[in-house]
Parts: C-alpha cells; sequence; structure tokens
C-alpha cells in the first residue's frame, strides 16, 4: 500500500492558533514595552534640545550676532532665530545694530519629537507672538541667563536641560518620577 506524500503547508486552523498566541503575548508585554519608549523619547527631546542650543551659539558667534531661542509652554514647539525685531515681531529685539551683515540668519520653527512638552521651571520674556523667550545666545559665547528647562511626558521619567550663561555650556539629567509635574 502506498502512503499518501507529505503535505506541503499549513492548516488554517494551525495558522489562527500560532497568530492567537502572539497576539496574547503583544498584549500582555505592551504595557511594559511602552513605559520603556516613553523615557526613551524624553531623552531623544533633550538630546534635540541640546542640539538646538549648541547650533543657537554656534550661529550667534558665527554671525556676531544674539540668537533668540522661544517656546511655546506646555507644548513642544520652538524657533530659534536672530534676536532682531523683523524676526520676533516685538520691538524687544536685542539686535544692537553693530553687525553690517543684511543677511537674515538661521531661522528655525521645529516641534520637541513625540508629543514632549516644555514645562517651565522660570518662564521667560512673553513674545508678541505668544511665545516665551528662554534664551538669547550671544555673540561672545555666553548665554543670556542661566536655565532649567524640564521635558516631560505621561508615564516617563521627565528630563532637565540646564544652560548655564556664562559658558553657554548645556547639561542633561533625569529628574525623579513625578519632579516635572
Amino acid at each position: 500500500m502506498r502512503r499518501p506524500p507529505p503535505r506541503q503547508g499549513f492548516t488554517i486552523l494551525e495558522l489562527c492558533l500560532v497568530l492567537a498566541l502572539i497576539v496574547m503575548v503583544l498584549a500582555v508585554s505592551y504595557p511594559a514595552l511602552s513605559g520603556l519608549y516613553a523615557d526613551a523619547r524624553v531623552r531623544a527631546a533633550a538630546d534635540h534640545l541640546r542640539t538646538r542650543f549648541a547650533e543657537a551659539r554656534a550661529y550667534s558667534i558665527e554671525e556676531g550676532r544674539p540668537y533668540r531661542f522661544a517656546v511655546t509652554a506646555g507644548a513642544g514647539s520652538y524657533k530659534l532665530a536672530p534676536d532682531t525685531a523683523d524676526n520676533w515681531g516685538d520691538s524687544a529685539g536685542g539686535d544692537t545694530g553693530t553687525t553690517t551683515d543684511s543677511t537674515p540668519g538661521h531661522v528655525v520653527e521645529d516641534t520637541l519629537p513625540s508629543e514632549i512638552a516644555f514645562n517651565l521651571v522660570n518662564s521667560g520674556q512673553q513674545a508678541a507672538n505668544g511665545m516665551t523667550t528662554l534664551l538669547v545666545f550671544l555673540p561672545d559665547g555666553t548665554c543670556s541667563q542661566d536655565k532649567s528647562i524640564t521635558l516631560t511626558k505621561d508615564d516617563a521619567q521627565p528630563m532637565e536641560v540646564r544652560v548655564r550663561a556664562l559658558t553657554g555650556s548645556v547639561s542633561v539629567r533625569a529628574l525623579p518620577q513625578g519632579a516635572g509635574q
């Protein structure tokens, strides 16, 4: 008697069982993994902000004029531009007119990644466009003031980005859970 040849595939029942097991494992592990990703997103936002501060300082030194960094409090949007009335729509522009260069400079309007919000410890000056001025980077490499900025996201460890006025240096550190609320 001849044996039938072995089957080449899987039955629908076998495929459904395997998919159901995969879905159950993912459903159990998702809450733990989402917490890890939230922390990574806040860290990425802090690194993003550190990079923007370094850019502002470099542009200011290179062009010989102040650069302002302003944010929308409670949101993740920000603007980096030369500190002139043309860029900010207010009379508080700190450009002293010492530069003869008429180039518009670098203007960056962006948001922090992944719904991260600025949680301001010490708010700055409110501009006419509804943004809060955090810092002004000066052509000598310094900054207008010491500033502490807390980045928060639900269920994630908050991160603090600090700028030192005397040197313009930026440091990032993790805060205890619940400290940025």
